[in-house]
């Protein structure tokens, strides 16, 4: 089972990613965006599914999506011609947090 990270946003709106966070997640470029949270550096157990804050017995921490497309942008100049699929990724989500930050909406990120 490969595990997804997906952003979750305060208002409870969805938001319609498919399967790009299995490659945020798997990319060796997620420890820019895992810093958005305590458990950056916790060995997160395949069969775990949920927010990573209850492993750790942490609250919630929501985070302003301009600093995570901030994060996307410094990574996307990164990207070589072979990252074609994490940079679709990057961009859809770029997308969903640029709607969020329309909306004034705070996210974190949960394991799937």
């Amino acid at each position: 089972m490969s595990l997804a990270l997906w952003p979750v946003f305060e208002d409870s709106r969805a938001h319609g990613l498919t399967d790009e966070g299995v490659t945020l997640l798997e990319s060796p470029l997620a420890d820019p965006l895992l810093r958005f949270d305590a458990y950056a550096a916790l060995m997160i157990p395949d069969t775990f599914t949920g927010d990573p804050d209850e492993l750790v017995g942490a609250e919630l921490s929501w985070y302003e999506p301009r600093d995570a497309i901030r994060t996307i942008g410094d990574i996307r100049v990164t990207l070589g011609p072979s990252d074609q699929e994490l940079a679709a990724a990057l961009n859809a989500l770029e997308s969903v947090l640029m709607a969020a930050s329309a909306r004034a909406t705070r996210f974190h990120f949960t394991v799937a």
